[in-house]
């Protein structure tokens, strides 16, 4: 869970999504960058405590959701942010320099 009102980039929600975990963040920086919301976790208004509790439970009271977005960001983690995916993106940058 990440409810920051001002986020440059969300390291701990890629280490999440690496460990399979879906994960709660406000709406701020970095934060939706590294989530899909309804995906891989839930993006909420910053500053909005209902809304932060309201994604809470919902991920609380349904474990298949919780797998499902478990998985889904250890994939998006995999394909965007591995070492692997990492170097391709800089190879294709510096082949477009």
């Amino acid at each position: 869970m990440a409810l920051s009102r001002r986020e440059s980039f969300g390291v701990a929600i890629i280490e999440a999504g690496a460990a399979r975990r879906p994960v709660v963040v406000s709406d701020a920086g970095g934060l939706p960058e590294v989530t899909l919301n309804n995906k891989t976790g839930l993006v909420v208004r910053r500053e909005n405590p209902q809304a932060a509790a309201d994604a809470i439970e919902q991920l609380v009271l349904n474990p298949e959701l919780r797998l499902q977005m478990g998985e889904a960001g250890k994939q998006h983690v995999n394909e965007n942010y591995s070492w692997d995916a990492c170097i391709k993106i800089m190879e294709r940058v510096f082949e477009k320099l």
